[in-house]
C-alpha cells in the first residue's frame, strides 16, 4: 500500500466547486509543495554547513553567522524554541498511542489477537527508547 498525498485524497472526495478550478484552489495545493521543496533545500544547505535556522512560530528562516548582528539572540530564540517542539512532540505521541490502542480494541473484537499483539509490541517498542533517550 502507497502514502498517498493530500492532493490525492481531497481530489477523490471533494465535489467539484468553483472554488476547485480556481486559482486560490490551486494555490491551496501547491503550498505545501512549495514548502516543502524550500525546507528540503534549506536543510540540505543546513548540512553543507550554512548556518540557517528557524525561529519560534513559523517565521521563516533567518542567516545566523557571525556576521550578522543578532546573532546571539537568533541562536537562542532556536535553542528556544525546542522546548515548544518537545512539548508539541510529546502531545503527538500521546495521541498516536491512544489512536493504536483504540485501533487495538478494534482488532481484538474481531478476533485479530496476532495483529493486536504486534501493535502492542510496537507501543512499547517506542515507548521503552523514549525512556532510554530520557537518561
Amino acid at each position: 500500500m502507497r502514502w498517498i498525498p493530500v492532493e490525492e485524497i481531497f481530489k477523490e472526495t471533494l465535489e467539484k466547486t468553483d472554488l476547485w478550478d480556481s486559482n486560490e484552489g490551486k494555490m491551496f495545493f501547491a503550498e505545501s509543495g512549495i514548502r516543502g521543496k524550500i525546507n528540503g533545500v534549506t536543510h540540505t544547505l543546513r548540512r553543507n554547513g550554512y548556518p540557517i535556522i528557524s525561529g519560534k512560530g513559523k517565521k521563516g528562516y533567518r542567516y545566523a553567522d557571525e556576521n550578522c548582528q543578532d546573532f546571539i539572540d537568533r541562536w537562542n530564540e532556536k535553542f528556544n524554541a525546542w522546548d515548544g517542539r518537545g512539548t508539541n512532540l510529546l502531545t503527538e505521541r500521546e495521541i498516536d498511542i491512544t489512536l493504536i490502542k483504540e485501533l487495538i480494541k478494534k482488532l481484538l473484537k474481531k478476533g485479530r489477537e496476532q495483529e493486536a499483539k504486534q501493535l502492542e509490541a510496537v507501543i512499547t517498542k517506542y515507548r521503552n527508547k523514549n525512556i532510554e533517550n530520557e537518561n
